[in-house]
């Protein structure tokens, strides 16, 4: 089954990168110098590095500074060229490019104020990158591990994000791929892959009973150690009471306990859904770059505090206790748009416990 894969961006984390000095675009192609009468200024670089390349080849990147008179020049020995992905491809320093193993990198191109990005993988030729997504009655399940075992790519093995996305880089033609994860019934899946960008959907079935998550509970979001020193100390520790409702695998998070600000239906609520393992809750936009709402805004006297991201958590003895990956800001005033924000953390660690009551 082919489709289009989604993209869950924060925008809590956005604005908290904006107070401290940075730019969000949806490129990470710097803008254009403003123009000066009488001066010829670049506008933009081109680049020409190609979609993929087969291990162990090499190749010579090339850069080109478009110009405000209309003219253009080759700056390939004047760019600064850098892999995000070493092990994968290697670049040295006057942009010879060479594919090392299976996988993809991005090759970034730098000249004086001018910088363009591209992804460059490097597959055996006349393969492909397959992308799959494992899940469990559509919620994506994390850690699964996706196998090519037969077929062109045969004995690759990838293991799933926490949005359920794994990629295998050097397969074509027919091929089976089986999907295993801890709890659920192995799946084995055929697939024809015979051009770029396809997918394969695996939906894994618990091979036992759901838990029930449903329940009333002590909800603690604590501050990442690494970023918390920049939260005053009221906003690194927040609890809440979570009422949780289960339909199945999904699951609807309504808190009590505080005063919230609740704009286009969010600010107190949240879904989520919960697997053999644990529950996983969505505590952030599912929008690109426009607003839907954030999962808790907590109001405070004059301003308010923002709770944004993905949490994952375990079962404990008595509730859940994991990790949130996200962000926590405090706005610079109560009420929405709730920017600029007057402090943020953004984390991979914060704590996220919930205790049945």
């Amino acid at each position: 089954m082919l489709s289009s894969s989604p993209r869950y961006v924060s925008l809590l984390a956005v604005a908290a990168l904006v107070v401290a000095g940075g730019s969000c675009r949806k490129s990470p192609t710097s803008p254009p110098p403003v123009p000066v009468p009488g001066n010829v200024n670049v506008l933009r670089l081109q680049t020409n590095v190609p979609t993929s390349i087969a291990p162990g080849a090499t190749i010579r990147l090339t850069a080109t500074a478009v110009k405000s008179d209309g003219t253009t020049e080759d700056v390939t020995n004047s760019t600064q060229w850098s892999s995000t992905n070493s092990p994968v491809v290697e670049i040295s320093s006057d942009g010879i490019a060479t594919g090392r193993e299976r996988g993809e990198s991005q090759v970034n191109a730098r000249y004086l104020n001018i910088s363009n990005t591209t992804v460059l993988m490097v597959l055996p030729e006349g393969t492909f990158k397959l992308t799959g997504l494992v899940a469990d009655s559509g919620t994506p399940l994390e850690d699964a591990t996706v196998t090519v075992i037969a077929g062109t790519g045969a004995g690759q093995t990838a293991v799933t994000s926490f949005r359920g996305f794994c990629a295998l880089y050097g397969v074509a033609g027919d091929v089976k791929l089986e999907a295993k994860k801890a709890g659920y019934s192995n799946l084995i899946v055929e697939a024809r892959v015979v051009r770029a960008n396809q997918r394969a959907d695996f939906g894994l079935a618990l091979a036992g009973g759901r838990p029930n998550a449903a329940g009333r509970y002590d909800l603690t979001v604590t501050a990442d150690p690494d970023c918390a020193a920049r939260l005053p100390a009221e906003a690194r520790r927040r609890t809440y009471i979570a009422t949780v409702m289960q339909d199945g695998v999904d699951l609807s998070v309504a808190l009590t306990g505080a005063e919230y600000i609740v704009t286009g239906g969010t600010g107190d609520r949240f879904p989520g859904s919960v697997t053999f393992d644990g529950v996983r809750l969505i505590l952030m936009d599912e929008a690109y770059y426009y607003y839907t709402g954030f999962a808790i805004v907590e109001r405070f006297a004059t301003t308010a505090v923002i709770v944004n991201g993905l949490a994952s958590a375990a079962p404990t003895s008595d509730g859940y206790a994991g990790r949130l990956s996200g962000s926590i800001g405090v706005a610079s005033r109560p009420s929405f748009p709730f920017y600029p924000l007057s402090s943020g953390c953004t984390g991979q660690n914060h704590g996220f416990e919930m205790r049945r009551q």
